[in-house]
């Protein structure tokens, strides 16, 4: 645990309530089940290191029990008798101005209760192991006979989401040695008669990598420059499970380019 501050959350445990009490909410719990995951989590007793936080992050989006809320009460109480054995004497007179304001708060009414929204970067792959998927390249745009061409890629592995955690997945891809203007979802049939082979990405280093992890922007999905078009990969034998790594999106077009570039030669 580290306190780099008199200040309720100047603490890392109590940052950590505070955001696990939330993510809870967000990816669907009750407030009780919220509330019963962070105690069993974090162990919570008497300390007011760890009731005192979760009081007033209930308190802040107005779903604080009597249960958390008599914890924490009594554990200011204590605190505010303890505060020369536990804090440096310049720092007393803080400490206890900021246990006394706290106290204040959660004894008074609370605000309304507030919907917590899925952060902005949360992510859920919506495909599954063995897709195709068509993508549109668009960098770099100058000398890149590939710009505004569509590619395809085979998704190879996805990272998973563990429980009650919001999702923030990327997935692994292969790249087809094939490119075009058309999109292959719009000549499917003649794409199945000849299915191209898997290649591996070419890097700057002349290095070969089997397989990118990324993790797709808003941009990607929402603008149809990613889609599936087949279920299953072309042939079975394609198929090999690759365990997701850092995701690399700003460099993904330019690996593309630079591959099936070298490849056309």
């Amino acid at each position: 645990m580290g306190t780099w501050g008199y200040k309720i959350f100047q603490n890392d445990d109590a940052c950590d309530i505070k955001e696990t009490y939330k993510e809870n909410l967000i990816v669907g719990c009750s407030d009780d089940e919220a509330e019963n995951a962070v105690v069993a989590e974090f162990r919570i007793d008497t300390g007011s290191d760890l009731w005192i936080p979760l009081a007033i992050t209930q308190w802040n989006l107005g779903r604080l029990s009597n249960c958390v809320k008599n914890h924490a009460l009594s554990a200011i109480e204590r605190e505010l008798e303890q505060l020369d054995k536990q804090w440096k004497m310049e720092l007393i007179p803080k400490r206890r101005e900021e246990l006394l304001r706290v106290q204040r708060q959660l004894c008074s009414d609370m605000p309304k209760k507030r919907r917590l929204k899925m952060p902005w970067w949360a992510y859920r792959c919506p495909w599954e192991v063995g897709n195709v998927l068509q993508y549109k390249v668009q960098y770099p745009r100058e000398n890149n006979p590939i710009a505004d061409c569509y590619v395809m890629l085979l998704v190879c592995g996805i990272s998973e989401t563990p429980p009650r955690k919001i999702p923030c997945e990327s997935f692994t891809v292969r790249l087809y040695n094939w490119y075009s203007q058309q999109a292959p979802i719009t000549i499917l049939e003649k794409i199945l008669a000849f299915p191209p082979e898997l290649t591996d990405f070419l890097t700057r280093s002349g290095r070969n990598l089997p397989a990118q992890t990324i993790l797709p922007s808003d941009e990607m999905i929402q603008k149809g420059e990613m889609q599936r078009i087949t279920k299953r990969p072309f042939l079975q034998r394609e198929f090999d499970i690759i365990k997701p790594l850092s995701p690399m999106n700003s460099t993904f077009d330019e690996l593309i380019s630079r591959t099936l570039i070298q490849l056309s030669c």
